[in-house]
């Protein structure tokens, strides 16, 4: 059954300023939230480790054991590698790098099959439904959102013509390929009535109001507030939206443990620190 998605901006009537406060509007593949009582960094380093840390499963590696299509092996490789795969299940493999296995295995790899043949006289659309699967929880993403969009398209097969390809799919993070990034988009703004002029408007009057405003009991005419430089950065609001690979919680979720496990390594390596001298001493 197809549901519906809701894209319409936020309205918070008298948002919590309380300390650490969270507000949230949640949908499978989108997100919004707003976090008080932090700062730029903070909320930076949060956004940057839903991009790059979160840990996702990607094909990696791409076996064309035969393409009698138009299409060049590379460029069939290339749009694989970008397909997004489902990835709840993506903490529970090792990094093929540190497994012990001599290539790869089940403990660090999934193994998508891919065959198909044109035997009709018609051409045939192959797409990511033709893929089998070696795990039940790691598949190419077939919806987005609720909306009926199919399965992305891979190539088109004229009578006779065969495709035969076999893919690993391997844990990874953004951080090192976009790949393996679960986000199609993560931002967020801490300014929505522009009060600190980080945005020049030539003419204010001709934006739109901001979701987010707090200008709403000054009519319509007001779009901008009165410039204040001493303003404080204190409160953010994100927009998450996934790939299709897990929800946008998920992210969010592990976004922030990826982040907490950082500093706590970061804090640790400074308690192992064994005194040193002075070297900045004259």
């Amino acid at each position: 059954m197809q549901q519906s998605f809701n894209t319409n901006p936020i309205v918070m009537e008298d948002p919590p300023m309380v300390e650490d406060s969270v507000a949230v509007e949640q949908h499978e593949h989108r997100m919004r939230l707003m976090l008080s009582s932090i700062d730029l960094g903070t909320a930076n380093a949060l956004r940057r480790s839903m991009i790059a840390e979160v840990r996702t499963m990607a094909i990696d590696e791409v076996m064309m054991i035969k393409n009698t299509s138009v299409l060049p092996d590379e460029f069939l490789g290339h749009r694989l590698g970008l397909l997004p795969l489902t990835s709840a299940a993506a903490d529970g493999f090792t990094d093929s790098r540190e497994c012990t296995c001599m290539g790869h295995c089940g403990t660090c790899s999934v193994t998508l099959t891919l065959h198909v043949k044109c035997d009709g006289t018609e051409p045939l659309a192959v797409t990511t439904k033709h893929f089998q699967s070696n795990h039940d929880q790691v598949h190419p993403v077939e919806s987005f959102g609720g909306d009926d969009v199919g399965p992305v398209l891979l190539a088109k097969l004229a009578p006779g013509q065969e495709l035969h390809i076999v893919c690993i799919a391997k844990q990874g993070i953004g951080r090192e390929h976009a790949k393996w990034m679960p986000t199609a988009a993560v931002g967020f703004q801490y300014d929505p009535d522009n009060a600190l002029r980080h945005t020049f408007l030539e003419h204010p009057e001709q934006w739109p109001r901001n979701p987010y405003s707090k200008l709403r009991d000054h009519g319509d005419d007001k779009r901008e507030a009165d410039f204040d430089p001493t303003a404080k950065c204190d409160t953010f609001y994100f927009d998450i939206e996934s790939t299709g690979v897990m929800t946008a919680k998920d992210i969010c979720i592990r976004g922030a443990s990826a982040l907490r496990e950082k500093l706590e390594k970061l804090e640790q390596a400074l308690m192992d620190l064994s005194p040193q001298p002075d070297l900045f001493k004259e």
